[in-house]
This record gives C-alpha cells, sequence and structure tokens, in this order.
C-alpha cells in the first residue's frame, strides 16, 4: 500500500474515534503513598475521571485489576499498563471490610 492512502486510513481511523482507543488507561486516583497493606488504597479521587464515574471512594483498596491480583503500588502500576480508554474490566475493591466486584469502563 502507498504511503498516502497510510495516511488516509490513519486520518481516517482518528475521526472515527480510534485515536481514543489507544489512550492510556487511568482511574484518575492518587494512591495512598503511606498504605504498607495488601492492595493499592486509594488516597484521593480525580473529579470527572473513572474512579468517581464508578462511585469509588477514598480509603477503598484495589486488590484485582481483570486477572491481575494486586499486591502494592508496583503491581496496581503495571497491571494498568495493560488497558485503554474505553476498555470494560473486572475489579475487587475493598471497602470497610466488604468486598466489592464491579465491572468498570475506562473514560
Amino acid at each position: 500500500m502507498k504511503l498516502s492512502k497510510w495516511i488516509s486510513l490513519i486520518k481516517l481511523k482518528m475521526r472515527t474515534g480510534f485515536r481514543r482507543s489507544l489512550e492510556q488507561a487511568t482511574l484518575g486516583v492518587m494512591p495512598d503513598y503511606g498504605f504498607s497493606g495488601e492492595g493499592m488504597r486509594i488516597g484521593s479521587i480525580s473529579t470527572g475521571k473513572t474512579a468517581e464515574k464508578h462511585g469509588f471512594k477514598d480509603g477503598d483498596v484495589v486488590v484485582k485489576i481483570g486477572d491481575q491480583p494486586i499486591t502494592d503500588l508496583i503491581t496496581y502500576m503495571s497491571a494498568m499498563q495493560n488497558f485503554h480508554v474505553g476498555d470494560q474490566i473486572n475489579m475487587i475493591i475493598l471497602r470497610d471490610e466488604s468486598q466489592i466486584d464491579t465491572t468498570i469502563e475506562f473514560i
């Protein structure tokens, strides 16, 4: 395929939302860096981001994203690299000693 056709195809995909699907996913949270337990505890939530949209709260502890257990901030960051805006995934969080299984879509 000629370069000009590739460029036209890329421009078309960008206009139809293809570009958005390549954006790295984010929950829109600030981790609680002082947390030393199992998982990643949310310290604060950004307005208008994925975590707020899905009802996450300060103090929730993320223990599973997709198929990957979250044991600490490093495993959380590693897991998040696998997802893009628009992806739907299952998550498990702990809130006040209760386990919440939820499905989210990254925005």
